[in-house]
């Protein structure tokens, strides 16, 4: 889909942020940005097209925040804190900067005895499983998952109105 803007949550050590913004730039895409989101800054940002905002992806300040960088066409991925809550709020503040026929990627679907660590409780999965039906605009792509190899199943939702 070739994105202009990723949003991040979950910034960690910074190495997705830097990861897709080498990717976008193979891709030639032109000015890419990546907006990366944590409640810690663990690692220098030394590009300018990455920015990093520092605070709970939960708060709608930082969500505000981010929509200041967002041009072109948008992606989202969600890899913060896996409690079902947390996502869901995520899944709230952040599917309407994805751009029609983009992606909302929602990370580690698999906890929760799906098929994985069943001792987490209840997750991101569950988290998708109550929000989805309300958000015709979503739809679960399994395309992405054709090789069955994804630690995300059901977690690629591409916003198709």
């Amino acid at each position: 889909i070739r994105p202009h803007t990723v949003i991040e949550t979950g910034t960690w050590h910074g190495g997705s942020a830097l990861f897709l913004l080498h990717t976008m730039r193979l891709c030639e895409i032109f000015a890419p940005r990546v907006v990366t989101i944590d409640t810690k800054v663990w690692a220098p940002m030394r590009d300018g097209s990455i920015i990093p905002l520092v605070g709970s992806s939960v708060n709608p300040y930082i969500a505000s925040s981010a929509s200041l960088y967002v041009e072109g066409t948008v992606m989202v991925i969600l890899d913060s804190n896996h409690s079902m809550s947390h996502v869901k709020a995520e899944l709230d503040l952040y599917a309407p900067f994805v751009s029609i026929g983009s992606f909302l990627i929602v990370e580690d679907t698999n906890v929760n005895g799906r098929p994985i660590f069943p001792e987490h409780g209840p997750g991101p999965g569950e988290a998708i499983d109550a929000w989805l039906p309300s958000h015709p605009e979503f739809v679960v792509n399994r395309e992405c998952e054709k090789f069955g190899l994804t630690f995300n199943p059901g977690g690629f939702l591409r916003r198709v109105r």
